[in-house]
């Protein structure tokens, strides 16, 4: 299975270490929350599955998502999922590029990725919902070739 152009619930990418994975977020679900009684999303983790036959390697979930952009830049974020009119849940991604994981380069709501071929990739996630009471919702990535590098990502 590649990355297709398109809606997905996943996609292929390259780890840090070389590595090649597949990962999806979880379900999405909402929740009272505080005195007020204020709905709110939990953010959802990645889940993350090596290819076939990499040792040392485990299927697993995670928060975190390492990743090399397309010129090779180590890259993390963490998707958070914000919960809005009618119960519609939106989704952006903190950027850290490393080695400093402690302070977000910027928020985005986009992920630009280098595919298990070396290729360049796009992804975003489209809003969910409504999201009724007590249900989770599985959440898609809008995936398109030839990522769309900003200024912002090409620090030196």
């Amino acid at each position: 299975m590649a990355n297709n152009p398109g809606k997905s619930a996943t996609f292929q990418y390259r780890h840090w270490a070389g590595t090649l994975w597949t990962a999806r977020l979880q379900n999405v679900s909402t929740q009272i929350s505080g005195p007020l009684g204020v709905k709110t999303t939990i953010d959802p983790d990645f889940h993350h599955v090596p290819a076939p036959g990499q040792a040392g390697t485990v299927e697993h979930d995670d928060a975190w998502l390492q990743y090399l952009t397309s010129d090779g830049v180590h890259w993390a974020c963490k998707c958070h999922s914000h919960t809005g009119d009618g119960n519609v849940v939106s989704f952006t991604f903190e950027h850290f590029r490393a080695p400093d994981m402690d302070n977000a380069d910027h928020e985005s709501s986009d992920l630009n990725f280098q595919a298990w071929d070396g290729s360049s990739w796009y992804a975003t996630c489209p809003n969910v919902g409504p999201i009724p009471d007590g249900q989770s919702v599985a959440v898609l990535f809008n995936l398109s070739k030839d990522a769309k590098f900003l200024a912002k990502d090409a620090k030196a």
